[in-house]
């Protein structure tokens, strides 16, 4: 190798499932770190179903982070006290009355899909 010339780091390859694809644009997702992601990026930059990690880093994400805007007080005594509340103290229980315990979770995470869908238009409004 050269003096003053650095080796060139070629960026890792990661598989990617193209969702849609629009002229040269491309919707992508991959799995990061045991969580799937979604990106729009170069359709050119798609080969053989990877992509490359700088081109996904540098992609316009797709989707609301909903850990950013989800502000949930969510604690073990809280679910356990809204379980017992609404009569779930085995698995039989919860096999008896599973909309029970899904109304229990409701209440102690305060998370319901009406919930979700308000913070999810706050925050496309913002980003709009």
């Amino acid at each position: 190798m050269e003096e003053g010339k650095k080796k060139e780091r070629k960026p890792k390859q990661i598989a990617v499932r193209v969702v849609e694809q629009r002229d040269k644009s491309a919707l992508v997702e991959w799995e990061a770190e045991g969580d799937l992601c979604r990106a729009y990026v170069p359709a050119a930059k798609i080969e053989g179903g990877q992509c490359d990690e700088d081109t996904l880093a540098a992609g316009i994400r797709y989707g609301v982070p909903w850990e950013d805007i989800i502000d949930a007080a969510l604690s073990r005594e809280s679910v356990g006290k809204q379980l017992r509340r609404h009569g779930i103290w085995t698995r039989a229980d919860i096999e008896k009355n599973m909309q029970g315990a899904q109304r229990a979770i409701n209440q102690a995470t305060g998370l319901t899909p009406a919930s979700l869908h308000t913070l999810a238009s706050q925050y496309e409004s913002k980003e709009a």
